[in-house]
């Protein structure tokens, strides 16, 4: 039995911290170029890539947004990583979209979702660092 003093372990990804959370935002920002790889080999339709990536995506921002608002990070390093994932988001999916209205003719439309997944690659490498360098704050003891 735990004594009344102790909160139960919780396994949850939240109840690990905000390291899990950013490595764990890693991973999903990930998602769009492995969907890519797959699509490259045809192992999955171009609809399947669609969905599987810009769900990806939308998760990949969502799940960063929410690792960076749990870590005590400067608010700087916050906002730009906060900007980058939502920026990755917005021109994958958006891009793809634009791809679905534009002709196929023109090559212009393809760089929008290929920018955005060079982003998420390079918010994957950061989230990933920051992930395996995060330490939680410690707080001193109080004296008096």
């Amino acid at each position: 039995m735990a004594s009344p003093g102790t909160r139960p372990k919780t396994t949850t990804a939240a109840g690990r911290g905000p390291r899990a959370l950013l490595l764990i935002a890693a991973a999903l920002n990930l998602l769009p170029a492995v969907a890519f790889s797959l699509l490259a080999f045809f192992i999955l339709s171009y609809e399947q890539f669609s969905l599987v990536a810009g769900t990806g995506s939308l998760a990949a921002a969502i799940c960063t947004l929410y690792a960076l608002y749990l870590a005590s990070l400067r608010r700087i390093l916050r906002v730009f990583l906060g900007g980058v994932a939502l920026l990755a988001a917005v021109l994958f999916i958006g891009g793809d979209a634009l791809l679905r209205a534009m002709p196929s003719e023109s090559i212009g439309p393809g760089l929008v979702p290929l920018m955005g997944l060079l982003l998420h690659l390079s918010a994957a490498v950061t989230l990933l660092t920051l992930g395996l360098i995060y330490q939680t704050p410690r707080t001193s003891p109080r004296r008096g």
